[in-house]
C-alpha cells in the first residue's frame, strides 16, 4: 500500500507540472486573441483559459495514475480535486502570499485521495480523513468571511 500511496503522491506532482503548463499556455494563446474579443477583458480571458486548464489537468492525472500502477485510477483523480479544492483554499485564504506554495498541496491530495479509495484502508481511518477534507472546507469558509468584514 505504501508504494501505491507513493505513487499516488508523484502522479499529484506530475498533475501539478501539467496544469502549469496548461496555464503557461493559455497565457500564451491568450495573447495572440484581441483582449475585446467577445466582449471580455483580458483578465476574464485568462481567467477562462484557467478554469479549462484544471479539468484537463485532471483528465490528465487518470491514465497518469493508471500507468503509475495506482488503482482505482479514476477514483483517485476524481477525488483528488476534491481534496485538493479545500486544503488550497484553505491555504490561500489564510496565507495569500504563500500562492505558490499551493502547488505544493498536489502530492499531499492525491496522497490522500489514495488513501481514501484503498481497499485496505479501514473504515475509520476513511471517516476521520473526510472529516480532515470537510474541515479544511469549514476552514476556509470562516477565513473567507472573517477576511471579507
Amino acid at each position: 500500500m505504501t508504494r501505491r500511496l507513493g505513487f499516488a503522491a508523484l502522479g499529484g506532482a506530475l498533475v501539478a507540472v501539467v496544469f502549469v503548463v496548461l496555464v503557461y499556455a493559455a497565457i500564451f494563446i491568450s495573447g495572440l486573441i484581441p483582449c475585446r474579443s467577445e466582449n471580455f477583458e483580458c483578465l476574464g480571458q485568462m481567467v477562462m483559459a484557467e478554469a479549462a486548464a484544471v479539468p484537463l489537468a485532471c483528465l490528465a492525472g487518470w491514465p497518469l495514475l493508471y500507468w503509475l500502477g495506482v488503482r482505482p485510477a479514476l477514483r483517485v483523480a476524481a477525488l483528488a480535486p476534491v481534496v485538493m479544492g479545500g486544503l488550497c483554499w484553505a491555504m490561500l485564504t489564510a496565507l495569500p502570499e504563500y500562492a505558490l506554495a499551493a502547488f505544493g498541496l498536489a502530492p499531499v491530495s492525491y496522497l490522500v485521495a489514495a488513501w481514501l479509495t484503498a481497499r485496505e484502508t479501514s473504515g475509520r481511518a476513511r471517516i476521520v480523513l473526510g472529516m480532515a477534507v470537510v474541515a479544511a472546507y469549514v476552514a476556509a469558509v470562516v477565513l473567507t468571511l472573517r477576511s471579507n468584514r
